[in-house]
């Protein structure tokens, strides 16, 4: 997001997609997102089965892909 607008929306995906067997939210959320993502806030967030929130920090690979796409912040479930 950048102010009150959202740029890109994305979910865990899996089997062959984008030419990758699986692709994470974030990286889904990027590849949809609508102009320049540079300082923007990321927004990641995982729904359990029962409707409750999970830990959504991003991994290690996606934590380096939202910070050379310039995102300056991360907020995560």
């Amino acid at each position: 997001m950048q102010g009150s607008r959202v740029l890109g929306v994305g979910w865990n995906r899996q089997k062959e997609t984008l030419g990758q067997w699986s692709t994470h939210a974030e990286i889904s959320a990027l590849a949809n997102a609508q102009g320049s993502v540079r300082g923007a806030t990321v927004y990641v967030a995982r729904v359990k089965r029962d409707g409750s929130l999970g830990d959504a920090t991003p991994c290690g690979h996606c934590s380096r892909v939202l910070k050379d796409f310039g995102i300056k912040r991360v907020v995560s479930s």
